[in-house]
Formats: C-alpha cells, sequence, structure tokens
C-alpha cells in the first residue's frame, strides 16, 4: 500500500542547525576571532525565543498542530487524517469530514482513515454509511483487529447483533486481548452461566 509519514518539524530542523553551526565556526575560524563564536550564538538563540515560544504553543493544541502540519505538506495523507481526529474530538463534524475525506483521498489504503470516517458516520447517526466505511477498512487491512472492531459497532447500530457478535470475534481473532472488542462482546455474551437478554427473547418466542 502506499506509505504515509508525518511531517516532524524537530527533525527537519537538525541538518540546518547543524549546517547553521559548522558555517558559524568556519567564518569564525577564517576571521581568526575563535571567541567570536558564542555571542554569535547566543545572539541566534535570543532571536529564536519568539519562533520557539510560537512552536510549542502549536505543538500543545492538536488543532494548531496538525492544521500547521498539512499546510506544510498538504499531500500527507495522516496529517489530514490526524486533522480530522482532532477536529472531530472537538465538536467540528463538518470540518472533520473535510479533513477526513481529504485524507482518504491522499492515502485511501489506509485503513484508520476508513474507521475513523465509520466514527463520523455513527456520531451523525449515519449508520449504513458507517457501515461501509468500515467494510472498506476491513477490505484494506484485513488482519487489523480494530477495523472489524468498528464493523461490529456500525453492525450494532443497524440492529445486526448477531453479526455484530461475530465481527467482535474476528477481532479478537485477529487482536487477542484487545479490550474494546472484549468489552463490546461481554455485552452479548453476559458473566458465565447468565443468559443473555437476546436469548431469552429468543427462549420466550420459542
Amino acid at each position: 500500500g502506499r506509505r504515509s509519514w508525518t511531517l516532524d518539524p524537530s527533525r527537519s530542523a537538525l541538518g540546518p542547525s547543524l549546517l547553521l553551526v559548522w558555517l558559524l565556526d568556519g567564518t569564525a575560524a577564517r576571521l581568526r576571532a575563535p571567541n567570536a563564536l558564542l555571542p554569535v550564538c547566543v545572539l541566534l538563540a535570543i532571536a529564536a525565543v519568539p519562533v520557539i515560544h510560537k512552536r510549542n504553543s502549536q505543538w500543545q493544541d492538536p488543532l494548531l498542530l496538525w492544521a500547521d502540519s498539512v499546510e506544510k505538506a498538504p499531500h500527507n495523507a495522516r496529517g489530514w487524517q490526524n486533522l480530522g481526529v482532532a477536529r472531530m474530538q472537538a465538536g467540528d463534524r463538518e470540518g472533520a469530514r473535510e479533513a477526513l475525506l481529504r485524507a482518504r483521498a491522499l492515502g485511501p489504503d489506509w485503513a484508520y482513515t476508513h474507521m475513523n470516517l465509520a466514527v463520523l458516520e455513527m456520531q451523525e447517526g449515519n449508520n449504513a454509511q458507517a457501515l461501509a466505511a468500515a467494510d472498506e477498512a476491513v477490505r484494506v487491512a484485513p488482519k487489523l483487529g480494530l477495523a472489524y472492531y468498528y464493523r461490529g459497532q456500525a453492525l450494532e447500530k443497524i440492529g445486526r447483533t448477531q453479526d455484530a457478535a461475530a465481527a467482535f470475534r474476528m477481532a479478537l481473532a485477529a487482536h487477542p486481548g484487545l479490550q474494546q472488542a472484549e468489552a463490546a462482546l461481554a455485552a452479548f455474551v453476559g458473566p458465565p452461566g447468565e443468559p443473555t437478554l437476546e436469548a431469552l427473547m429468543d427462549e420466550g418466542l420459542t
């Protein structure tokens, strides 16, 4: 599948920083002023304080961080996906949909974008669309337990409880110990020896 990557400003600045130090050191040597390097570095550090303060404020806010990331790397599918999640968590569903759809267009084979679209659709009550998104997540990542878990969530929303339970079991088969799937399946199975509500209803109908 297509590989997506996340821009890391701290790593991208490492090379230029080393180059700058090398140039300053070389310049000081040519000017025969070895003691000039320290005050120049101090002045540069002071000048960088506002920039560092701005970057720190961005890194502390996921919305600012990922908005800045996609502005600098607009073809980064993972950046758009993370921006969509941040917007969804902030309650901006329209903005989340825009970002997630952009992420899906850039990285159609990345399951996490489809799973987050499924979550968004369920939040808005579009359960059929949520199931379609979860199905796509399973298609592109058939060994990913979380994909089956979200498919089970969508199936449960539309009332297909038996299919939902089967999806949760498949999630556990792909990812043993997946807590979300265990909790969801326990709601169907119930404690050992105790019949589930669904079993009691079936017995009553029989």
